[in-house]
């Protein structure tokens, strides 16, 4: 097999090889250490192949302290990050509609669930890169851009005090983790790559959230160093952007737009942690636009 350095997805240190065969070429991809996340992936893309938007998978092989399995390989495929230019109005509406192929509704959300879920993917987070990064004060207001922003400690405990707005909406079946990046084009067909079952709340706007991250907050390119959250301040809301929103009000109402656009709050918290270790330098860049779209989103529910 031939290792190959592939730019698809949240790869997360995992390694790609191709296999050539008779039918084509095969990709593998491979973790070594923590194995349990690349054999849930494997095992959620199995369970959901009956879905054409999704790769199929085969010849999983595990060992003690690494896991691995087969896909197609889609030597021309793009992840819709890199091709977004190319994705219009119909693709991105076909990548909607297969989202709620997904979608089987479970039991309703309870506030045990969303108590977990802030106090674990958001209040933790922050609390741990406080602690690991002195230079910024966590009880302290903000000041970004020329203007002054409420400290985190206090956007915390805003947040918190409106957790009930996640309440409405029930559990359902969903990849768990689809931004762009984790979005294949292929022959204008949409793929779903990399899933992540790793949420204490798995509702629509969970789901949702995650292309808001993308097409709201840029995150992407944020990732890569091609803006600064001073760029992504200015920019319009991209097209894509409009009708995702237009979506989400007529298909689930303002309170699923205000839904999604909380979780993409969190989404976000969940991300600084990591961006912290990585990035470095971007870290401040993250945790201002956490800042931001924190202040943004509670002006949005004061007003409603």
């Amino acid at each position: 097999m031939k290792p190959i350095d592939l730019k698809v997805g949240n790869c997360s240190g995992a390694k790609f090889y191709i296999k050539e065969t008779p039918s084509g070429p095969i990709l593998r991809k491979e973790f070594i250490g923590n194995t349990k996340k690349l054999k849930d992936q494997f095992n959620w893309l199995k369970n959901h192949s009956e879905f054409t938007f999704i790769p199929k998978v085969s010849n999983p092989i595990e060992s003690v302290d690494s896991f691995s399995y087969e896909m197609t390989y889609y030597e021309n495929a793009k992840n819709a990050h890199e091709g977004l230019g190319e994705i219009d109005e119909n693709l991105f509406l076909e990548i909607l509609s297969s989202i709620e192929q997904l979608k089987r509704e479970k039991e309703v959300v309870s506030q045990e669930q969303i108590d977990f879920y802030l106090k674990h993917k958001l209040d933790k987070k922050l609390l741990q890169c406080f602690q690991n990064h002195k230079a910024r004060d966590f009880a302290g207001t903000n000041l970004i851009q020329g203007q002054e922003y409420p400290s985190v400690a206090q956007l915390i405990q805003d947040l918190n005090s409106y957790s009930y707005i996640l309440k409405e909406g029930k559990n359902s079946e969903i990849h768990g983790d689809l931004t762009l990046e984790n979005i294949l084009i292929d022959s204008k067909k949409p793929l779903f790559i990399d899933p992540n079952g790793e949420n204490a709340v798995s509702t629509i706007e969970v789901e949702l959230a995650k292309l808001f991250q993308s097409l709201n907050s840029s995150y992407e390119d944020l990732s890569l160093d091609k803006l600064k959250v001073s760029d992504i301040m200015a920019l319009k809301d991209h097209e894509l952007f409009i009708i995702l929103k237009n979506y989400i009000l007529k298909n689930y109402g303002d309170g699923g737009l205000l839904r999604t656009y909380f979780h993409e709050l969190i989404h976000l918290a969940r991300l600084l942690p990591y961006k912290q270790i990585n990035l470095g330098h971007q870290y401040d860049d993250f945790l201002d636009l956490f800042i931001i779209r924190s202040h943004q989103f509670l002006t949005m529910v004061k007003e409603k």
